[in-house]
């Protein structure tokens, strides 16, 4: 991910002990700020504060997920991996303060040299390798407190994840899926994590992973920026993954003949798709590449990297140096950061300061005329209470039902239910019909799509949904007229499969979706071969950044592999 940052988003606003200068970007999960620190005696320093999303700090899973990134980064101290300083909260915002880094995203690199048509020297990009393997390697052989093996992998080893500095520096950034023993959430079965067209053959197949899955992702990462061209380019993200799970990678010199043939082996030894061919450890390839920069040429070092990156940047770093100096010349006061306004940073993000904060009121001028104020005061409460007086007497009878609990799309109950003529109050559990997962009425076959808010409208029935290609499907409706005497929406009905040995299910959403099964989460799309009871299933599709909620209904057979690829737009 790398950060855009225009002028007109130069609106600070003060974060606790930190300023806020600008929006970067926006993930999954977290949103990410240029920031500044004031100290005492004019000390200030520039740094990125990364946020978790507001409707997500809320959800325990999320909030792990989060609090794991900074956990494991803050363990690791080497010149190649970005550091960590702070993590906290405010109020209801959980924050990680960490290092700022000048530069730009090897992915943005690689696209500027295409745009620019400009080559990436293979020295350059061989040495960017070499430091990237040299932090990755710190992180494989980090210990604990205890002195035992953390087991980092980062899982996401990709072009977005490595960044080039203006001085000529390598970080990696994102230990956000990372895998070590200290996690307090692990991946479920059948969940994938990470960039598919970055994964390795084992990642892809669920498999137990170790550094050299790492490895395998930096060889692709090391083929790509040699070639200036993706390695793995498929229509759809099932065809991608097969062909990493096959692993049948050409010879870089195939697309560039003057890359020497020593750093193609290289390359090539990487990306072995047997995992025992490949170097045993990130720093066995960091030696090897250094071994081959010593041959090629002497300038290969950080200020060769300084001065490539000087002359494909140069805008972007006047601009975003812009940025930083006029917003470290407008220093913020201890005052506004306690009692400031945080609500008006961005138009699409929400702040709110503690409810405990006290809110500070202007001082009032002492009042020498205190009486006329309190008859005034006895004259408008006589007042009030006459109007309430006769207000309670003119009342319309209350009803006895309680209020109804408003549907709360985050709540398993509730997403993806059919409208009830009377809604679900507090003490009514919801129709067994809304819950997800729950069984239904013998639907005609093929899956079955359904928007996830409020069902079907009347007269409207769930049809099978039009096929295009292998497996791939589209929404369709089809009308057809009520029933008569048709069960309510309440009415209790089977909320078990049929009986029968469980089934797998390889499901490919397009875009990503997070699958709910009777109310838990089996993880985001793709799932691959996750075990599910055999029969007819429904299941929900969530992706709150496209608005999606989806139910879907698919048949699960009984021992075999059941492969769906939907589409929801």
């Amino acid at each position: 991910m790398y950060y855009t940052m225009r002028m007109a988003d130069v609106q600070p606003r003060q974060f606790g002990k930190y300023r806020l200068i600008t929006k970067l970007a926006t993930g999954g999960m977290a949103e990410i700020f240029l920031a500044s620190y004031q100290g005492i005696g004019g000390f200030s320093k520039v740094l990125v504060v990364k946020k978790i999303l507001p409707n997500l700090s809320e959800e325990p899973r999320f909030l792990e997920m989060f609090l794991d990134e900074a956990r494991i980064a803050a363990m690791l101290n080497h010149p190649n991996v970005v550091q960590i300083f702070d993590l906290g909260r405010i109020g209801s915002d959980y924050f990680i303060a960490m290092e700022y880094l000048a530069g730009e995203s090897l992915s943005y690199v690689l696209k500027e040299c295409r745009n620019q048509k400009k080559a990436f020297p293979h020295w350059l990009a061989a040495s960017v390798v070499a430091q990237t393997a040299e932090g990755l390697h710190h992180a494989h052989v980090a210990t604990g407190k205890d002195g035992q093996p953390l087991g980092i992998v980062h899982r996401d080893v990709s072009p977005q994840n490595i960044f080039l500095l203006y001085d000529g520096g390598v970080k990696v950034v994102d230990f956000g899926i990372a895998r070590a023993t200290t996690r307090t959430t692990q991946t479920r079965t059948g969940m994938l994590k990470g960039k598919y067209a970055y994964m390795s053959p084992e990642q892809v197949a669920g498999n137990d992973l170790d550094c050299r899955s790492d490895i395998f992702s930096l060889g692709i990462v090391l083929w790509e920026s040699l070639v200036l061209r993706k390695l793995f380019i498929q229509e759809n993200d099932l065809d991608l993954l097969k062909a990493v799970e096959k692993a049948d990678i050409p010879d870089p010199r195939t697309f560039r003949a003057t890359i020497p043939e020593p750093l193609a082996l290289i390359c090539q030894k990487s990306m072995a798709r047997d995992k025992e061919r490949r170097y045993a450890s990130a720093n066995d390839m960091a030696v090897d590449l250094r071994r081959f920069l010593k041959t090629c040429r002497a300038d290969w070092d950080n200020p060769a990297l300084a001065g490539f990156m000087q002359s494909l940047c140069q805008k972007r770093i006047e601009k975003k140096k812009a940025i930083i100096d006029q917003a470290l010349s407008d220093p913020v006061s201890l005052e506004k950061s306690l009692f400031g306004d945080l609500t008006t940073f961005s138009s699409d993000t929400e702040y709110s300061v503690p409810h405990n904060t006290p809110s500070r009121q202007p001082a009032q001028p002492h009042d020498r005329t205190g009486m006329p104020k309190v008859i005034l005061l006895v004259v408008m409460a006589m007042l009030l209470g006459g109007g309430l007086t006769w207000l309670w007497a003119n009342r319309e009878p209350a009803s006895s039902a309680p209020h109804a609990r408003p549907p709360d799309p985050d709540r398993p109950e509730d997403a993806g239910a059919p409208p009830a003529p009377t809604p679900p109050t507090e003490n009514e559990p919801p129709s067994p019909a809304a819950e997800d997962g729950g069984a239904t009425d013998p639907p005609p076959d093929g899956a079955t799509i359904e928007d996830g808010y409020g069902g079907l409208a009347a007269g409207e029935a769930a049809a099978p949904v039009s096929q295009r290609g292998d497996n791939d499907y589209r929404l369709a409706k089809r009308h057809q007229k009520p029933k008569k005497n048709s069960k309510p929406a309440t009415a209790p009905q089977d909320n078990h499969p049929p009986p029968g040995p469980p089934g797998q299910l390889r499901l490919l959403t397009n875009p990503w979706t997070e699958v709910f099964y009777n109310g838990k989460s089996l993880g985001q799309t793709p799932l691959v071969d996750i075990e599910l009871p055999s029969g007819r299933i429904k299941l929900r599709l969530v992706n709150r950044e496209r608005g999606i909620e989806k139910t879907v209904t698919v048949t699960i057979e009984p021992g075999k592999k059941t492969v769906e690829k939907l589409d929801l737009f």
